[in-house]
């Protein structure tokens, strides 16, 4: 059986080492709790009203928000 690193080798790759698992640097926990702090603010009561709500939370939550949380987490290599 080859070993990782021959693997990686034979396909130019190298291994990136993620850091360990903690609720703090969860990438998907800030934007998460930004939209549900939003509907919670506009106190969204029915399905029908929710789902518009939903949406444009979610679009608030640009490109540069979701880097910088994926980065303060340190799952990118910039």
């Amino acid at each position: 059986m080859a070993s990782v690193a021959g693997i990686l080798a034979e396909f130019q790759a190298r291994a990136v080492y993620l850091p360990p698992y903690s609720p703090d640097f969860n990438p998907s926990s800030k934007p998460s709790r930004s939209v549900k702090a939003e509907l919670r603010r506009r106190e969204m009561r029915t399905i029908e009203s929710l789902w518009p709500a939903f949406g444009a939370s979610l679009d608030r939550v640009i490109a540069d928000q979701a880097h910088n949380y994926f980065q303060h987490a340190g799952y990118l290599l910039d």
